[in-house]
């Protein structure tokens, strides 16, 4: 691989486990299948894409005939991150990871893990940015709001605080942010399809909140209750999986 003076090791290539894969014996197929999309001997990172299992196939969102998402209730994580770790071992990805884990259930896997998962992707939002803070946080402003009559939303946009601190720096509300997740020391990975909105999410890096500042924003912090995004109430019976991660009675 050369493309434009660039080498194979200058990419940085990620790739997923889905949910429709979760058994100790599809995570050599699916990670092959992935390989040979991209046509790569390797890739650095192999994740768990989440720790619900959808029933084995080739629909991504299996669902039976009352419109639930049809579930596994066999697979094994244990089982899973052997047959990661096997992976790492044989060369085809150099590190492997989770997504949408819990700390109880990363607690739980490395209990018996010979390699501890290398990063560990997942929603924070703003609302819940400094309980259990991962190493790489993938980050969604919902800038219109998602409609859902299980789930009730309360944007940090609409924050009183958030948009003081947007007039007193002189930046858009999404900046601060994005800023203020970064000035926790969290990778992120925020989502955009419009020009403007990329050059708006790269441009952080000339500013920064004082101790004071990120201790208010800290404050917004509702655990739980401020959890942006949840399958559950988008995918019917999804709660009802024993690994759902973030059960709505917790």
């Amino acid at each position: 691989m050369d493309i434009g003076g660039l080498k194979r090791e200058d990419f940085f290539i990620t790739t997923k486990l889905p949910n429709i894969a979760m058994r100790q014996e599809l995570v050599d197929e699916y990670l092959q299948r992935s390989l040979k999309n991209l046509q790569l001997d390797y890739v650095e990172l192999y994740l768990i894409q989440n720790t619900v299992v959808y029933k084995p196939g080739y629909e991504l969102y299996p669902h039976d005939k009352d419109g639930s998402i049809e579930l596994d209730f066999q697979s094994d994580h244990d089982k899973i991150w052997q047959a990661m770790e096997k992976k790492v071992d044989k060369g085809c990805a150099k590190h492997i990871g989770l997504s949408n884990f819990s700390l109880r259930q990363v607690d739980r896997l490395m209990e018996k893990a010979s390699i501890p998962p290398a990063k560990h992707t997942g929603g924070m939002p703003p609302l819940l940015s400094t309980t259990g803070v991962t190493p790489v946080a993938m980050m969604n402003f919902f800038r219109e709001a998602r409609k859902n009559s299980e789930i009730k939303m309360k944007s940090p946009l609409d924050d009183p605080l958030v948009d003081r601190l947007s007039r007193v720096h002189k930046k858009t509300k999404a900046q601060i942010l994005l800023r203020h997740l970064l000035q926790l020391g969290v990778v992120v990975i925020p989502k955009s399809s419009t020009t403007e909105h990329m050059l708006e999410n790269i441009n952080v890096f000339d500013f920064e909140l004082s101790t004071q500042e990120l201790a208010e924003l800290n404050a917004l912090d509702q655990g739980e209750h401020g959890r942006k995004f949840s399958l559950v109430g988008f995918f019917k019976g999804y709660e009802k999986h024993p690994e759902n991660p973030h059960p709505l009675d917790d």
